[in-house]
């Protein structure tokens, strides 16, 4: 679907079909029918191109919040296809460019690599200057928020495929982000280890 012959003729159809799909097979309770549909539309954001997909981007994800499959869907697979489908989103809206900041593996303790990157910072004493290859942070567009939201959501699922979708998208763009907003993301994952989640640690 996303051929060059075919992407401008039938990809707004096909999504407009599948976004009908979703809504029939939701509402009348049809996993299998569900599952397809989602499939289709993780394949589609996995081979298209970026530029292609970018108008897609919005009514996707409009349609994916909407229906609230994680919380409504007792289908593990499906709720780890929505997180598939919510991360590509996700990456869809950066150019691919990781920021200069990237983590790099240290210690296998998360806390010991914050406190050491936390040291080196003041080190660099760097003020506000920015670094060479960081993402504008007024470029990032406001869904991002609904996104990582949505991924830090799927982290607290009680199935370890969704846990681990939801992980990986987060990773991702996480690394697209400028340095203050990744900082931002990393506090909110420590904080999910500080409550008792459905009466787990």
């Amino acid at each position: 679907m996303s051929r060059v012959d075919l992407r401008e003729t039938v990809l707004p159809q096909f999504f407009l079909q599948l976004f009908q799909f979703l809504d029939e097979s939701n509402k009348k309770g049809e996993n299998i029918r569900v599952l397809g549909t989602l499939k289709c539309i993780a394949c589609i954001y996995k081979y298209g191109k970026r530029e292609d997909l970018l108008k897609y981007t919005l009514p996707t994800l409009e349609q994916l919040i909407r229906h609230d499959l994680l919380t409504t869907s007792q289908l593990a697979v499906v709720r780890k296809f929505h997180m598939k489908i919510v991360q590509r989103i996700g990456i869809t809206f950066f150019r691919f460019k990781i920021a200069k900041w990237r983590y790099e593996r240290g210690s296998r303790i998360l806390m010991n690599n914050v406190l050491k990157q936390e040291q080196a910072d003041l080190k660099k004493n760097k003020g506000n200057e920015k670094e060479n290859g960081e993402v504008d942070e007024e470029k990032i567009p406001n869904e991002i928020e609904d996104i990582i939201e949505q991924l830090l959501f799927g982290l607290k699922d009680k199935d370890t495929i969704v846990r681990w979708s939801s992980a990986k998208g987060i990773g991702r763009i996480t690394n697209r982000l400028p340095k203050d907003m990744a900082e931002d993301v990393l506090v909110s994952v420590l904080d999910l280890f500080t409550f008792v989640e459905d009466g787990m640690y």
